[in-house]
């Protein structure tokens, strides 16, 4: 909490990372939100989501970004 704002930071667990491309499971990063303390983020921010998940775990191999040298 900052400011009267919450932060809100939208992940999946991938736990068949190994089953489709990558070496081991991961925790992938979908998007972030930030809303007033005594706000409720929109349904729209929800159902976007939910595609986001969908689309990544449809994709095999999985679509990543790879940590620079």
């Amino acid at each position: 909490e900052h400011d009267k704002k919450r932060y809100r930071l939208f992940c999946v667990i991938d736990r068949k990372a190994t089953e489709n491309g990558l070496t081991h499971p991961v925790v992938c990063y979908l998007d972030g939100a930030t809303k007033a303390i005594d706000a409720a983020l929109p349904k729209a921010t929800y159902v976007r989501l939910g595609a986001l998940r969908r689309e990544y775990l449809a994709i095999s191999p999985r679509r990543i970004l790879e940590r620079l040298p």
